[in-house]
C-alpha cells in the first residue's frame, strides 16, 4: 500500500487537487483524501497544507472534549461548514501532536 499512497504524495507536491489526483490515479476522492490524511498522521505533510488551521482547532477542540475519533459523529456536531475531508486532517493531525509529545 505504500507504493500507491506515495504516487498520491507525489502528485500533490507536485500541485495537484484531490479530484486532479484522483482523475489521474483513476481512484476516488475519498481514496485520495485518505492517502494525504494518512501522511499528515505520520507528520510527512502539513496540516496547514490541506486545510485552515483555526477549522483545525475547531474539530480538535470538538474531538477531544467529547473523545472522538471517529469521523461521524463529528461531522454531526460541526455541520455543513466542515468537510469530512477536513475532519480527517484534522484528527490525523491532532494524532501526530499527540505522538510526537
Amino acid at each position: 500500500p505504500s507504493e500507491t499512497y506515495d504516487k498520491t504524495l507525489s502528485y500533490h507536491q507536485a500541485g495537484h487537487s484531490v479530484e486532479e489526483i484522483a482523475m489521474i490515479r483513476n481512484l476516488s476522492p475519498m481514496t485520495i483524501e485518505s492517502h494525504l490524511a494518512h501522511y499528515v498522521g505520520n507528520g510527512k505533510l502539513e496540516a496547514s497544507e490541506l486545510m485552515d488551521m483555526n477549522k483545525a482547532q475547531s474539530i480538535i477542540s470538538v474531538a477531544k472534549e467529547h473523545g472522538f475519533t471517529l469521523l461521524k459523529p463529528i461531522k454531526e456536531m460541526m455541520g455543513d461548514d466542515y468537510s469530512y475531508f477536513e475532519i480527517n486532517i484534522a484528527i490525523a493531525y491532532m494524532k501526530w501532536m499527540e505522538q510526537e509529545r
